[in-house]
């Protein structure tokens, strides 16, 4: 009877710990499409699985161009639920909520700012 009781509950922890994260959704290669309505071509952003980001211009990583405050264009991002926080080193993080709907990621900021970005 222990071991079935053991086992349950070591199957349990498996199948609870081999769930889809939250950030499941947004990994992968964004192209920005636009922010309130003005066109951005060439800047991908890239989501990746251990909740980290960044920002590349036509698939060239920034860190080869002499940009001072290059720490704004890597980060975290953590998503709960239809919320959304993005951090970056040396900047306020930015938060609001999100939706997906097809190969469009939408995120609205809490000041009402909307970010669109197309699926790569």
């Amino acid at each position: 009877m222990r071991f079935l009781l053991l086992s349950f509950m070591f199957l349990s922890v498996l199948i609870i710990g081999c769930g889809e994260s939250e950030n499941e959704e947004w990994v992968g290669t964004w192209d920005l499409h636009t922010i309130d309505g003005e066109s951005y071509a060439g800047f991908e952003w890239i989501f990746n699985d251990d909740g980290t980001w960044e920002v590349r211009f036509f698939g060239i990583s920034l860190d080869r161009f002499d940009i001072e405050d290059l720490d704004a264009f890597v980060g975290t991002y953590t998503v709960s639920g239809s919320n959304y926080t993005i951090e970056a080193e040396g900047t306020l993080p930015i938060s609001g909520t999100w939706v997906i709907s097809g190969s469009t990621l939408t995120l609205i900021d809490k000041d009402g700012s909307v970010t669109v970005l197309k699926r790569q």
